[in-house]
C-alpha cells in the first residue's frame, strides 16, 4: 500500500505528463500554422518580385505580352501589405513559440525532479548526466539552425547586390539609350550598398559563431561536472567520497576561464 507522500507524487507526476502532453500539442499546432503561412509568404514574394522586375524586363526586351500599369501598381502594394502581415505574424507566433518552450522545460525539470528524487545517489547522477548532455546537444542543433539563417540571409543579400550591378552593367551595354549617368551611378551605389549590408549580416555570423561557442563551452564543463559526480558516486566508501566531491566543487570553483570576448 502507498503511503500519502508516494501517492502525491504520483498524481503531481501524472499532471506533468497530461499539462507536457498538452503543450507539446500547442506548439506542433503553432507549427503547422506557420508552415501554412510560410506557402503565402512565397507567394506574396513572388508576386513583389514579379511586379518590380516585370516593367523592367518589358522595357528592356519590349515583350509582346503587356499588363497595364494599374494592375503592376495593385499587384506590388498587395504584395508589400502580404509580406508585412506575415512578418508581424510570424513575430507573433515565434514569441509564442518562445513562451511554450520555456514552458514546456519547466514542465520537463518538474518531471526530472520527480523522478529522481527518490532514486539512489549513483542512479541520481547518471540521470543528471544524461540530461545534461541532452540539453548540450538541443543547445548545439538550435544553435546551427539559428547560425544557418543568419548565413543564408546575408548571402542573398550579396546575391541581390551582385544581381543589381550586373544587370546594370548588362543594360549599360545592351540598352545604353535607356541609362543616363544618374542611373548608372545610383544603381552601382546602390548594389555596392545591399552588399555591404549582406557582408555585415555575414560579420555578424561569426561573431555569433563565437558567442555559441563560448556558451556551449560553459555547458560543456556542466557537462563534465556531472561525469565527475557520477564517477564520485561509484566510490562505495562514504567518507572518501565525500572527500571527492568536495575536492571537486572546489576545482570548479576555482578553475579559471582565461577567454577574450573581444578577439
Amino acid at each position: 500500500m502507498l503511503d500519502s507522500t508516494e501517492v502525491y507524487h504520483t498524481e503531481e507526476q501524472q499532471d506533468n505528463y497530461a499539462e507536457k502532453a498538452s503543450v507539446l500539442n500547442q506548439i506542433e499546432e503553432l507549427e503547422t500554422k506557420i508552415l501554412k503561412r510560410k506557402k503565402w509568404s512565397y507567394m506574396w514574394g513572388s508576386m513583389f518580385v514579379g511586379s518590380i522586375f516585370f516593367p523592367i524586363l518589358n522595357s528592356i526586351f519590349l515583350l509582346d505580352f503587356k499588363i497595364p500599369f494599374w494592375i503592376v501598381s495593385f499587384g506590388f502594394i498587395l504584395s508589400i501589405c502580404g509580406l508585412i502581415y506575415v512578418l508581424d505574424q510570424d513575430k507573433t507566433d515565434n514569441k509564442t513559440r518562445r513562451e511554450f518552450i520555456v514552458k514546456l522545460q519547466v514542465i520537463e525539470n518538474l518531471i526530472f525532479s520527480e523522478e529522481i528524487s527518490n532514486a539512489t545517489q549513483e542512479e541520481r547522477a547518471v540521470k543528471q548526466l544524461n540530461k545534461s548532455q541532452l540539453d548540450l546537444d538541443n543547445y548545439y542543433q538550435l544553435n546551427i539552425s539559428h547560425v544557418s539563417k543568419i548565413f543564408n540571409l546575408g548571402k542573398t543579400i550579396v546575391l541581390f547586390g551582385t544581381f543589381i550591378i550586373v544587370g546594370t552593367i548588362i543594360l549599360m551595354f545592351f540598352k545604353p539609350k535607356m541609362v543616363n549617368d544618374i542611373i548608372l551611378i545610383c544603381s552601382l551605389i546602390g548594389g555596392a550598398l545591399v552588399d555591404f549590408i549582406g557582408a555585415i549580416f555575414i560579420s555578424m555570423y561569426s561573431k555569433i559563431i563565437k558567442s555559441a561557442n563560448l556558451s556551449q563551452y560553459g555547458m560543456l564543463e556542466t557537462t563534465q561536472a556531472y561525469l565527475g559526480n557520477v564517477l564520485a558516486s561509484q566510490i562505495q566508501d562514504d567518507k572518501l567520497r565525500e572527500d571527492t566531491l568536495s575536492e571537486l566543487a572546489k576545482s570548479l570553483i576555482k578553475k579559471e576561464k582565461n577567454i577574450n570576448f573581444n578577439d
